[in-house]
């Protein structure tokens, strides 16, 4: 149907108002397969196919989209089911990937495919088409790169497909266009010497550029990012991707993309008669054997948009649209991360707890700021976790707020053990994130154990830098915590002759009243039966002063609960998200 006269000028009606969509959410790039289909069409209409794929371009180019361009294609059904497309109507069968019931999509499990290049008459005038297209737009920056070959050796056609990928490639060669030309690598062994699949070898050794395919959830993309990379060295772009049915989804994955510059073309973008929501017909038949339970069938397995081209899902797109815009403010050296680069040395940046994270050197320690996938909340809110961030993560709201448009971040600073020094070293942090990149004027804190003492006689010393604290099981007072440098480091210094640490008004328990009367609200979760920091001693005396004060704490003995764990169950953590937006 792409690329026939028949139907034509409603489906270009269609294409300009979905690639008019596509610029919305700042989609630049379109992959468009010729393979079978558009052959089949040139072999019986070239002039016809010739114009309208110069239309497609002129179209995309409106919209300010380039494109990608398949053309040979080893999803392939077996030869007894094969026949050149033809011009004509094109029926389909609604409830199947790939719009028919017997599709090359897991219908054939063993059996070898069969494409036109197998065909003595046909294999010619394959080739004479490649050359064609390669010829004419071999300097057209319409087209970023010819992506020769989708899935090479798919279907059983490794060894097939090897002479004809090379054949491919050596045409190419000798047009020499400006475009890179690059051939999928999609499985096993991605092309490495190894690799059993000899076209993906072809394509691995050959291709400018890395065009891969993975569906697989966030650390499979990464531990497959990662091999490319030391395999290759080469850029990369993920040819096709999104498959929520099996966890492949667009909120970690997307931003882990955009992070490590890997371009992304996910499959299938408006739901229609191809028909890409549906499961492949492979996992259907698996569950119908009484497998498949690791498929969650309740999500659609590709598309962005429905028919009436509103979203699957909305909060997808203000993940892509963030994103998007994340990245052009990057070119413009306006991103977070182009800020903190002005002044700062980046040390590394990874994916945590499926976000966006950017270490970076400040003042001779590790920092670093978590960005939300979706568009940050207007005030530009964070939460700043001063010890352990690492700890107990998806218990303590945290990544509930990044999806919610927080911010987030952390400072190693635990030698200092907040002395006053260490305060100012959290002050002059602060100042930073606030100027350089913006961030609300206060921070709202979190406090686990050691990051509880640190949170408080950090805003006792700062009020004005601080707009709410959670503290969970904080240590507040050094009264039955010990009192050996390896425990509480400089502050043995400074300890009191008397041994009294409870009188001494630099402990956080002395400093609620301060923290109260500064209006600065509080959500204390601890344990009542925790040795470690004692309730007594810590929890519970600050409580009572912080409430004498006339301070607003939430308070949350857990009775049975020792030191660990910290946070609440992750089913739970809305009595902290909902402390922090209220």
């Amino acid at each position: 149907d792409q690329w026939q006269e028949l139907g034509c000028e409603e489906r270009f009606e269609e294409v300009d108002r979905e690639l008019a969509l596509a610029a919305s959410i700042g989609f630049n790039t379109l992959r468009i397969l010729i393979e079978e289909q558009g052959f089949g069409v040139w072999y019986h209409d070239h002039d016809g196919f010739m114009a309208r794929f110069e239309r497609m371009l002129s179209v995309m180019g409106r919209h300010e989209i380039r494109a990608i361009i398949v053309l040979g294609n080893d999803c392939s059904r077996p030869k007894p089911l094969w026949k050149l497309p033809a011009p004509g109507p094109q029926p389909c069968d609604w409830g199947y990937h790939g719009g028919r019931k017997l599709s090359q999509h897991g219908s054939f499990p063993g059996a070898v495919g069969y494409t036109s290049l197998d065909d003595p008459a046909l294999n010619p005038k394959f080739y004479q088409m490649c050359e064609e297209l390669l010829t004419k737009y071999r300097d057209d920056d319409r087209i970023v790169f010819w992506n020769i070959w989708n899935e090479p050796g798919n279907n059983g056609r490794g060894k097939i497909t090897a002479q004809h990928l090379q054949k491919l490639f050596e045409l190419g060669w000798r047009i020499d266009p400006k475009q890179p030309l690059a051939a999928d690598l999609w499985g096993g062994a991605y092309g490495a010497a190894d690799d059993k699949n000899e076209a993906q070898k072809v394509a691995g050794a050959c291709s400018d550029i890395v065009s891969y395919h993975s569906y697989s959830p966030l650390a499979s993309q990464i531990d497959i990012a990662k091999r490319l990379k030391t395999l290759y060295g080469r850029p990369m772009v993920n040819t096709e991707w999104l498959a929520r049915i099996i966890g492949c989804e667009v909120f970690d994955c997307y931003p882990f993309f955009a992070q490590n510059r890997i371009g992304c073309m996910c499959w299938g973008f408006v739901a229609g008669k191809y028909q890409t929501y549906e499961p492949w017909e492979g996992m259907w038949k698996e569950v119908e054997r009484g497998g498949g339970q690791r498929y969650d069938l309740s999500k659609w397995f590709h598309d962005l948009f429905r028919p009436s081209l509103r979203p699957y899902d909305p909060r997808e797109l203000d993940v892509i649209r963030n994103v998007n815009a994340q990245m052009d403010a990057e070119r413009a050296g306006e991103s977070v991360r182009a800020k903190i680069a002005k002044t700062r040395k980046i040390i590394a940046e990874d994916m945590w707890q499926g976000f966006r994270r950017t270490k970076f050197d400040f003042n001779g320690r590790t920092a670093w700021v978590v960005e939300p996938s979706r568009a940050p909340r207007a005030e530009m809110p964070w939460t700043w976790t001063m010890q352990w961030a690492e700890a107990f993560v998806d218990r303590t709201g945290v990544p509930d707020l990044l999806r919610q448009g927080f911010h987030h971040v952390t400072l190693e600073a635990f030698d200092l053990r907040a002395t006053d020094e260490g305060v100012a070293q959290f002050a002059d942090f602060q100042k930073f994130l606030v100027n350089a990149l913006g961030f609300a004027p206060k921070a709202d804190l979190v406090g686990m154990s050691w990051g509880g003492f640190f949170s408080v006689r950090y805003a006792a010393a700062h009020p004005a830098n601080v707009s709410k604290i959670y503290l969970d099981a904080p240590l507040l007072n050094f009264d039955g915590f010990g009192r050996e440098p390896s425990r509480i480091g400089p502050w043995s210094a400074v300890a009191p002759t008397n041994g009294d640490w409870s009188a001494d008004p630099g402990m956080p328990v002395n400093q609620a009243e301060a923290i109260a009367k500064a209006g600065i609200p509080v959500l204390l979760l601890y344990g009542g039966q925790d040795q470690t920091v004692q309730p007594a001693k810590n929890c519970e005396l600050f409580a009572a002063r912080f409430k004498k004060a006339g301070g607003t704490i939430d308070v949350n003995q857990r009775g049975l609960f020792g030191h660990h764990p910290h946070g609440v169950d992750p089913d739970k953590t809305g009595l902290i998200t909902g402390f922090f937006m209220r």
